[in-house]
């Protein structure tokens, strides 16, 4: 009898004093752990985590020292995440700062560290019963991680609008493509207990069933947040898309030569570029194309950039002459020439961008300023080709480039003059 309730005043006396030992090792102690960085209280959290199960601890002092380790972490999270995330929130109004993706991937980093350290005990490994789990501690963990995710999102996304503004595509792929596939790189990290099947909570105290209920709510925030921000790349190709279009126009508004020039009647056929063309697919192309392989993408932007330029063309009304017809022919076919001498793309991107239809749209074009109103257009006859060729040939290739213009009738408005049938029947 003695005994046992000496043991029971032991328990009462070692419960006030874990509620106590929080408050005196953090402020009251002569040198308190307050004063020290964050990371270094969360080594002796994890020191104290460890000692407990391995350690010769009387069982009456062992949840003592348990409720310490857990409110430890309380103060952890809230310092630390305070800490990390205004220096991360002040990078971020730094524009052009290539650090901020870092910050918010550490961040993640360090939360995601912090909440798998709350699915396991002294106990257990990982897959610990609810009512063994410090959610105390887990909960607020849990609302900083939502709450960083979300915000990653959104500065992922502002920020890949401002640098798809400026053109800016290699630092556009660093947040897009490097910085919020590192931070879900670590969200693949996470280890979180489904408990929502567990039948245990027939079992469960009051305080405890609302801490679980607040966790469950919590992780399926998180679960939701987390696939926003694996959505937000392709958000931000989408914006980029949008923008590419307004600074494609904007570029040839500058570049493209005027239309008197195009007018111009001369006898022979221009076998070179214009100037512009180049300049033109430096701009746009070939910063995409240096800093992604996605073969999508860089298609995408040609598609764009060549689009562009048919509507450039048309909605200026720009008329060709025969000679200035054959010149933007030459123009049209010499992006295709470029793909293929690019030296910092590999074969296959070659390969997929000049099947791409819009390079036939824009031949189409061209050879539609070159012929008559209701000419009959012919299919390219294998047979006239080297075997080699014609083996090679698709049912794509043999169709006349004219059959990828849509609004035919729209373009031959813009010849300048009647051509001779003769001239165009070296067309073939």
């Amino acid at each position: 009898m003695i005994n046992r309730s000496m043991h029971y005043y032991q328990e009462v006396l070692w419960t006030e004093v874990g509620n106590y030992l929080e408050h005196v090792v953090l402020w009251w102690a002569a040198c308190p752990l307050s004063e020290r960085p964050s990371r270094s209280i969360q080594h002796l959290r994890e020191w104290l985590n460890t000692f407990v199960p391995t350690g010769d601890v009387p069982s009456v002092i062992s949840p003592a020292l348990i409720s310490l380790a857990d409110a430890l972490g309380v103060y952890v999270t809230s310092t630390l995440w305070d800490q990390c995330f205004q220096q991360t929130l002040v990078a971020s109004r730094i524009c052009g700062n290539q650090n901020t993706g870092q910050l918010f991937c550490r961040l993640i980093q360090e939360l995601v560290s912090l909440c798998n350290l709350c699915e396991v005990t002294p106990d257990w490994i990982l897959g610990a019963p609810i009512s063994e789990l410090p959610l105390v501690e887990q909960i607020p963990i849990l609302h900083r991680l939502d709450h960083t995710i979300h915000t990653t999102r959104l500065w992922s996304i502002n920020e890949s609008r401002k640098m798809a503004n400026n053109w800016n595509v290699r630092a556009f792929f660093t947040v897009t493509h490097n910085d919020v596939l590192n931070c879900l790189s670590h969200l693949n990290d996470l280890r979180l207990t489904n408990h929502t099947t567990s039948g245990e909570k027939a079992f469960l105290s009051e305080h405890v069933e609302v801490c679980a209920l607040m966790r469950g709510k919590l992780v399926s925030e998180v679960e939701i947040n987390k696939q926003k921000l694996k959505d937000s790349p392709r958000e931000c190709v989408a914006c980029l898309a949008s923008i590419c279009k307004v600074i494609n126009l904007a570029n040839l508004q500058m570049m493209f030569p005027p239309k008197a020039l195009w007018k111009i009647n001369r006898d022979d056929i221009p076998v070179k570029p214009s100037p512009y063309v180049a300049k033109y697919l430096d701009k746009m192309l070939t910063p995409v194309l240096q800093y992604t392989d996605n073969d999508v993408i860089c298609n995408m932007i040609l598609t764009l950039l060549c689009e562009s330029w048919l509507d450039h063309i048309y909605n200026h009304k720009v008329k060709f002459s025969r000679f200035g017809a054959f010149q933007v022919l030459c123009d049209f076919a010499y992006v295709g020439i470029w793909i293929q001498e690019c030296t910092f793309i590999s074969k296959n991107m070659k390969i997929e961008l000049t099947k791409n239809e819009v390079l036939r749209r824009c031949e189409g074009v061209g050879r539609l300023l070159l012929r008559y109103p209701g000419e009959k257009l012919k299919m390219v006859d294998p047979k006239l080709l080297k075997k080699s060729e014609a083996e090679t040939l698709t049912y794509h290739q043999q169709m006349p480039a004219e059959m990828y213009v849509p609004n035919q009738e729209q373009w031959l408005e813009l010849k300048a003059e009647r051509q001779n049938r003769a001239f165009n029947s070296i067309l073939g």
